[in-house]
């Protein structure tokens, strides 16, 4: 993997194609964007579309981080060269027949070993990715996924343009990888359990036998239409690193007011060892009842208080340091929420991804895609958030 990193004031579409088609047997660029003028940004890409002929997969990250260090409002390519096969594809989501985009997608991944995703969807919308996913991972128990969300306004781009509801598959052959997700949060100790006594796929509609608008209200102390709001402002914003620390730079009363839904998250075991805080989007009313979170929450899932803190937050990349032996090169997602809900530690960040003496692309983004295999069934996610997914090529 080689890697490139223009910053805001030396954005240059043209060095980067340069870049990119210099670098021996390059098979494929991964290029995520945090720039944060409109303009900009899609001269950028617009660029790659019409110039660059080596396959590439890009998104809107919130921000990215290189052996160079932690960046926003920047673009990061990461080179993939080497000798394998891969193929690059989009696909429209339909958001009212997500069976639909589940046929598109299927037969195209036969054969493969694994997949990277890159999509464009707002982020209430996760739960339709995770439909999907399932599915495709069911089908292809064997196949690697690994990937995230774009940013706000969701947006991807390929060779072939640039689109704003659409999925990248980008599938691969002929790579060695391991895979692994891992979170900063754990259960607070607090005796209390809750359980999804009745859901869909797509929303959770009883707690603990209860209508879940009184039920969820009552375990968090807050009014449904606190939440609505506060979940509508920042599912909108990418900088949410500018807001974290806007925030904690601000008097205590605001900061408390404004972090006190985040602080008092749930959570729930995904697999073992790694605890998946509960995010409620969106809260229905009395006429209708339901909770939406990112991912689908079976019945009988047990929900749990939460805690986490900047060295727990940290303390996931020297497990993932233990985890892998030396790998040639890193890939990883990680939620942008984190820097939200604590005062997070860039500089701290950055001395902990020293210790990998190797080619790293690690970003911010809000939606992680994967799942540890063997794929275990329909009822894991593969759509997760709060966590970092890492994928290390041997």
């Amino acid at each position: 993997m080689q890697l490139l990193v223009q910053k805001k004031d030396k954005l240059d579409a043209e060095k980067a194609i340069k870049f990119i088609e210099k670098c021996k047997n390059a098979k494929l660029a991964i290029v995520h964007s945090s720039a944060r003028d409109e303009v900009v940004f899609l001269n950028f890409f617009q660029s790659l579309v019409e110039k660059l002929k080596t396959p590439f997969a890009g998104m809107r990250v919130s921000g990215t981080a290189t052996p160079e260090g932690y960046v926003e409002d920047a673009v990061a390519i990461a080179v993939l060269c080497g000798d394998f096969d891969v193929k690059v594809f989009h696909e429209k989501i339909n958001f009212n027949e997500p069976s639909e985009t589940v046929k598109e997608i299927t037969p195209k991944l036969k054969g493969w070993k694994l997949c990277l995703i890159h999509s464009a969807n707002t982020y209430k919308q996760n739960v339709i990715m995770d439909f999907i996913l399932r599915r495709v991972q069911s089908t292809y128990p064997d196949l690697q996924i690994w990937g995230g969300l774009s940013s706000p306004p969701p947006l991807v781009a390929t060779n072939d343009g640039i689109h704003s509801d659409c999925v990248l598959c980008t599938t691969l052959n002929g790579l060695e990888t391991d895979f692994d997700v891992d979170t900063g949060f754990k259960f607070s100790g607090a005796s209390e359990e809750f359980t999804i006594t009745k859901c869909d796929e797509f929303h959770v509609l009883e707690i603990n036998g209860k209508n879940v608008v009184e039920e969820y209200s009552k375990i968090q102390h807050m009014r449904p239409y606190f939440l609505n709001m506060l979940m509508k402002y920042l599912l909108t914003k990418s900088d949410l690193a500018k807001i974290a620390k806007s925030l904690f730079k601000a008097s205590a009363i605001i900061r408390e007011s404004g972090l006190r839904v985040g602080m008092k998250l749930l959570g729930t075991i995904i697999e073992e060892g790694v605890i998946e805080p509960f995010i409620a989007l969106e809260l229905g009313d009395e006429k209708e009842s339901y909770l939406l979170t990112q991912s689908y929450k079976p019945e009988d899932t047990i929900l749990k208080r939460t805690k986490t803190s900047k060295e727990d937050q940290l303390a996931v990349y020297d497990n993932l340091y233990k985890k892998f032996s030396k790998p040639n090169s890193m890939l990883m997602v990680s939620c942008a929420a984190t820097q939200y809900w604590i005062d997070f530690d860039y500089k701290a960040l950055e001395e902990k991804l020293e210790k990998f003496k190797c080619p790293f692309l690690l970003s911010y983004v809000f939606g992680e895609f994967g799942a540890t295999l063997p794929y275990k069934g329909m009822e894991q996610n593969v759509v997760h958030g709060g966590t970092v997914k890492a994928l290390a090529f041997r």
